[in-house]
């Protein structure tokens, strides 16, 4: 394998190993204007507000850390913050370019109603904005385009969550280990993905995850629209089985499915669920492909299948013709928007 076949992949292991070791200093207090930002108090909660590959960053966060936190972790990828988010949430607003109006509609909100805010981004005016108001922000490193800066954006963001909630120790030691699964993801690829890129290019494929790892589904279904212009269904169980399940009593031409199982679920309620879903299928006739992910962990697993799919989501580009960088459409969509504001 390359290191350019893959595009930024293969430099995951050293760009999470990189973005982690960033430090964020968070003062107890900001004076914004006439605004006092507390950073040192008791949170009722936490907000992620990002779009596209910043805001799958904090899906993953969401997913790795939400049942061991006793406060919710909110992801919003909206113009507008929550009308409920006050001065006793803590937001983080990530922004790869830095660049990104939403997000930076909602850092400003932060600003004017003296909520607690940390910027993550590459610089931009997120970065220039964080400098001149005195608010704790974190540089992070530049991959070829912000989904492949996945890792800059996800162990930064745990590294700045971990310290203002007072967990980074362990919020540390489960990322470190997580970037481990991130290096096999890459070795396993030829082993355990890369099969798949025939079976699924031209497809339309349906991913069914369970729900405490519901981002990795999110994850695939960006990468496969944004790198190989496919469409996907995400399909959380427990949920799906009460909805889209009911589709595969008719055979759908051109229509995969794959279903993911992790160590983490297996022997759980979502374990049960997962089985009943491939019995079904099994007694239906329909063909699906298994998603056996690795790691010891939520993040590990999660960063595992990530690597794996979306490295398989390069090589479908490849097979169907379209260049797994350019984004066309969604330009022309910020085009617009932009001589409209």
């Amino acid at each position: 394998m390359s290191q350019g076949q893959y595009i930024d992949y293969p430099r995951w292991p050293s760009l999470a190993e990189e973005s982690l070791r960033i430090d964020i200093k968070i003062p107890e207090k900001v004076r914004v204007r006439d605004r006092e930002l507390n950073y040192g108090g008791t949170f009722r909660g936490v907000v992620i507000s990002g779009m596209g590959g910043s805001g799958i960053a904090g899906d993953i966060v969401r997913d790795t850390l939400q049942d061991r936190l006793k406060i919710p972790i909110v992801v919003n990828k909206d113009l507008h913050l929550p009308p409920y988010v006050d001065d006793n949430y803590l937001v983080i607003a990530i922004s790869y370019s830095g660049n990104t109006a939403e997000t930076i509609r909602c850092y400003e909100t932060c600003i004017d109603e003296g909520i607690p805010v940390i910027t993550i981004s590459t610089g931009g005016k997120l970065k220039e904005l964080a400098e001149r108001n005195g608010t704790p922000h974190m540089t992070i490193p530049k991959a070829t385009a912000p989904r492949y800066g996945l890792p800059c954006l996800l162990y930064s963001c745990l590294r700045a969550l971990g310290k203002a909630l007072n967990i980074e120790d362990k919020v540390i030691n489960e990322a470190e280990n997580s970037i481990n699964y991130i290096r096999k993801g890459v070795e396993d690829y030829e082993r355990k993905f890369k099969s798949l890129a025939d079976k699924l290019a031209n497809k339309f494929t349906m991913i069914y995850t369970p729900s405490p790892i519901a981002s990795l589904g999110v994850r695939f279904k960006n990468d496969m629209n944004e790198n190989a212009k496919q469409p996907v269904a995400v399909c959380i169980i427990p949920e799906s089985e009460h909805n889209d399940l009911a589709i595969h009593i008719r055979e759908i031409e051109r229509l995969e499915i794959l279903v993911v199982d992790a160590p983490s679920v297996r022997d759980t309620e979502h374990g049960v669920h997962v089985t009943a879903l491939t019995k079904v299928l099994d007694e239906l006739g329909r063909r699906y492909y298994r998603i056996e992910l690795e790691g010891d962990s939520r993040l590990s697993e999660i960063m595992y299948g990530v690597t794996g799919l979306g490295m398989m989501t390069i090589d479908i580009a490849r097979i169907v013709g379209v260049d797994p960088v350019k984004i066309e459409a969604i330009d022309r969509v910020k085009k617009y928007v932009t001589a409209r504001s």
